[in-house]
């Protein structure tokens, strides 16, 4: 037995300005919305999911800052991220003439003082038309190998040392087609 609710707010601060918050289920959890209903009738968790500012200085160009929605183009079916992860950071997109478009982002993962952050720098470069879509995006994932920055320690099944640590640095590449009926 699960629910999920959602609040969110998007709003016009001015011709050029665009803020955005969203209330939700889900607890702390960056991968999900739901709501187990347990708990002998306890009060169930409302977390911050989206608190953004979205400045467009002219129509092509686009800088979003805070915890935003994902700044790079999603499939139907997106194994990578789960539709409910809500990154932190900055963002940039640039819309040409005719449907092609660039993305460019940096994204904090886990902050941890001293040590380097683990974040991610990304972008992607693609073509949205009324039919057809194509998209090649990049990630690379800095000071990530040695440090474990998951959710609750759980690196879904990427390989980790002894201490839970993961192994590897990773870079991820995205090609995405398609065509929309």
């Amino acid at each position: 037995q699960r629910m999920r609710a959602r609040f969110s707010l998007s709003a016009m601060v001015n011709e050029t300005t665009r803020v955005g918050m969203e209330l939700s289920t889900g607890g702390n959890n960056p991968r999900s919305r739901d709501q187990t209903l347990d708990g002998d009738a306890s009060a169930k968790d409302i977390t911050l999911r989206q608190a953004y500012v979205n400045w467009k200085p002219v129509d092509q160009l686009g800088l979003t800052a805070g915890k935003m929605p994902q700044p790079w183009s999603r499939t139907p079916v997106d194994y990578f991220y789960d539709s409910d992860y809500m990154p932190e950071g900055l963002a940039v997109q640039l819309d040409a003439p005719a449907g092609f478009y660039g993305k460019g982002y940096w994204l904090q993962i886990d902050e941890r003082g001293g040590d380097d952050d683990t974040s991610v720098w990304g972008g992607e470069v693609g073509y949205a038309g009324d039919v057809f879509y194509a998209s090649l995006g990049y990630q690379d994932f800095e000071d990530i190998e040695g440090f474990n920055p998951c959710y609750q320690g759980n690196c879904n099944g990427n390989t980790v040392d002894a201490n839970g640590n993961l192994v590897f640095d990773y870079n991820v590449t995205r090609l995405r087609a398609g065509a929309k009926f």
